[in-house]
């Protein structure tokens, strides 16, 4: 199995001058590359557009930008790269603007835009000759000025350009995943210069076809849908933003609205499509596939992966060919496992359909994915319905990495691993330090349930009663998780001090008007406002990690109200079953899933992390290395009962009596 994050080493094959060759069939353009994935280092600017020769030879539109008063300056530079990443040549444009770069036969053609004209400038430039020159010009919509892709196909240069003055509302299809932005297709024949808008009503993004011709993605009354000649292959994908054909099969790459952040491959036709690169924001300007390797920008930018960097991997290392894991789950589950090259069939059953199916060892699933507060986590674990992943490469390792308590959790009392962790959540509260200071808030590792209230009532009375958020449900779930942590009844002292200070304090059931919630300081916050700020509960590790940006805010566990005093965390896991017809692969996948997140230094899974990090991202390393795994009943058999006795339905000893008698029947069972 090859490593998914390896060294940058340089390519086996170096181009030391531009390409002059005319293009090559796909069998004799395999590049010859050592390295899995190769960062071109030297490109240190952001890249507009790029395309690939047959030679792998990398042409990229680089924009740079010069402050200056009162405006910055802003232009755009061609250059070639070869596959070592060895820059060859700047060329020499006459400083145009260039929007697009498309290679075909020894030559370049870019389209630029006209300040203060509707009108696009289409230029090439002779590779052999190193002549630079308009080759046509067209007219567009007074309001159509953004050209978002280009590529040759059928001995023309296509192109897709946003009219933003069009009337939308005429598209006849649009659902969650899907909103038509007007694009317009327009193509220009290389031999007679000749431009014209393309009769496709609808497009939204081309690339060019097995056979040379255009591939468009385009929606009609029936939904959207690949169209290759005269033939449509109609695909739920919602907006594909980039696609590009992989030249020798019906195979293409495309990132989307359904498959958000992720390169993705799939085939004309089929609904089955594998996740091959995570983390991953592209252009449909900046992702091309040539000579078994994807070429692309992202703009993610993350510890994989150096953000707007040019990137370009070897798909043979990261695509499982046609191999497809069956997952379920109980229902939606927040975080999903990344696919690795396989195509993940993914199937949400009712809780109650999951559990038979999990604990009968049925054979129609591979893995199952669900979360620890579900209570059938614990069965899989204690009836033995599991693949032990003692002897698959990487899971050891791969547990060594993480928190004592989070690989502790992963073994039954035998040693056998049960489950992968691939994630763990636990809530936090992240506040202003200095603002919060400034009106009397008091938060610390130490605080109590009532220091909480009390801060909560207190920003709610000052002028900044906008600036937090406490969300009553997901406090009460809090608690109850702690509380059922260490305990299989209600019928306790603990449990009655602590559910009637919840009820007159922090009743949700009342509505907003009672226990007061806010959220759009949250959005302040992300945008880089932060003074009407104060303090949010947090509840998943992803969300936590996003306002790491921000140094004016720090992290500090939920209150307890246990006698464990650690913080109670969730684990979103996968278990392999037994009885899979398909073991054999999904061993392999699991493997190249360690792998995958082994390399994510910022995971909140692991005992090790990265010191260059602020304080709020120490805070909450701190807070998640003192937890522990809850394994707990599901709360669905005592939580209607409790809200009854929070909205008044019955008294405390009504729900005991009744939650109690529900837990000893399930636990007895």
């Amino acid at each position: 199995m090859k490593k998914f994050i390896v060294c940058l080493l340089a390519a086996a094959l170096a181009v030391t001058s531009v390409s002059c060759s005319a293009d090559k069939s796909e069998e004799e353009m395999t590049f010859e590359v050592d390295s899995d994935e190769f960062t071109y280092e030297n490109i240190t600017t952001g890249v507009g557009s790029l395309d690939v020769d047959e030679n792998g030879t990398l042409y990229a539109v680089e924009t740079y930008i010069i402050e200056k008063e009162p405006y910055d300056e802003v232009y755009d530079e061609l250059h070639a790269y070869d596959l070592n990443g060895v820059h060859i040549k700047k060329l020499e444009t006459g400083g145009a603007a260039l929007n697009t770069v498309s290679y075909h036969d020894s030559t370049l053609y870019s389209i630029g835009c006209s300040n203060g004209e509707q009108t696009l400038s289409i230029y090439s430039y002779d590779l052999r000759t190193d002549e630079f020159s308009v080759f046509a010009k067209t007219s567009v919509s007074s309001s159509s000025t953004v050209v978002t892709n280009s590529v040759i196909a059928d001995g023309k240069l296509w192109f897709t350009v946003e009219d933003f003055g069009r009337e939308l509302e005429g598209c006849p299809y649009d659902n969650a995943v899907f909103t038509y932005q007007g694009t317009v297709l327009y193509s220009c024949d290389l031999q007679s210069g000749k431009t014209e808008r393309s009769d496709i009503e609808y497009p939204v993004t081309v690339s060019t076809a097995a056979d040379g011709s255009l591939c468009v993605y385009a929606v009609d009354e029936n939904g959207t849908y690949f169209m290759t000649g005269e033939e449509k292959y109609y695909m739920d994908l919602g907006y594909v933003y980039a696609f590009a054909v992989i030249s020798d099969k019906n195979d293409f790459i495309f990132t989307s609205s359904l498959k958000y952040d992720t390169l993705n491959i799939g085939t004309f036709g089929s609904d089955d499509y594998a996740e091959f690169r995570p983390n991953t924001r592209c252009s449909a300007k900046t992702l091309r596939y040539r000579g078994g390797c994807t070429f692309y920008t992202n703009s993610y930018g993350n510890g994989l992966d150096k953000a707007g960097a040019v990137q370009r991997i070897k798909n043979s290392s990261f695509v499982a060919g046609n191999r497809t894991i069956n997952l379920i789950s109980p229902g939606f589950i927040m975080a999903s496992p990344f696919g690795c090259g396989y195509s993940m069939n993914s199937k949400e059953l009712t809780d109650t359909e999951f559990a038979l199916t999990v604990l009968s060892q049925s054979p129609d699933y591979d893995i199952c994915l669900l979360n620890s507060k579900l209570g059938v986590s614990d069965s899989i674990r204690d009836k033995g319905t599991f693949y032990p992943l003692n002897e698959v490469e990487g899971v050891s390792e791969y547990l060594d990495k993480c928190f004592p308590y989070v690989k502790e959790a992963a073994l039954t009392s035998d040693g056998e691993i049960w489950m992968l962790p691939i994630a763990v959540d636990i809530d936090v509260i992240m506040y202003n330090e200095a603002l919060c200071e400034k009106y009397g808030l008091d938060f610390n590792n130490d605080m109590t349930l009532e220091e909480l209230i009390l801060n909560a009532k207190t920003a709610n009375e000052s002028d900044k009663s906008s600036g937090y958020a406490i969300h009553g449900y997901l406090l009460n779930t809090n608690l109850l998780l702690q509380y059922m942590r260490n305990n299989i009844s209600f019928d306790t002292e603990e449990f009655r001090d602590l559910a009637r200070y919840v009820k007159e304090e922090a009743n949700y059931s009342e509505g907003e008007d009672y226990f007061k919630l806010y959220t759009d300081s949250m959005n302040q916050l992300y945008e880089g406002n932060s003074d009407g700020f104060l303090f949010s509960m947090l509840n998943d590790s992803l969300t936590q990690l996003e306002y790491g940006f921000s140094d004016k805010v720090r992290a500090c566990p939920m209150p307890s109200v246990t006698s464990d005093g650690r913080s109670v965390a969730t684990c979103v896991m996968l278990c392999v079953n037994p009885a899979s017809d398909n073991l054999s692969s999904v061993l392999d996948y699991i493997t190249a899933l360690t792998e995958y997140l082994s390399a994510n230094n910022s995971s909140m899974l692991f005992s090790e992390h990265d010191e260059n990090v602020g304080q709020y991202v120490k805070d909450l390393y701190g807070i998640y290395s003192d937890a522990s795994i809850c394994f707990n009943i599901s709360e669905d058999i005592y939580r209607q009962d409790y809200e009854a006795y929070l909205s008044g339905s019955t008294d405390l000893d009504g729900f005991i009596t009744e939650a109690d008698r529900k837990l000893s029947a399930y636990l007895n069972e």
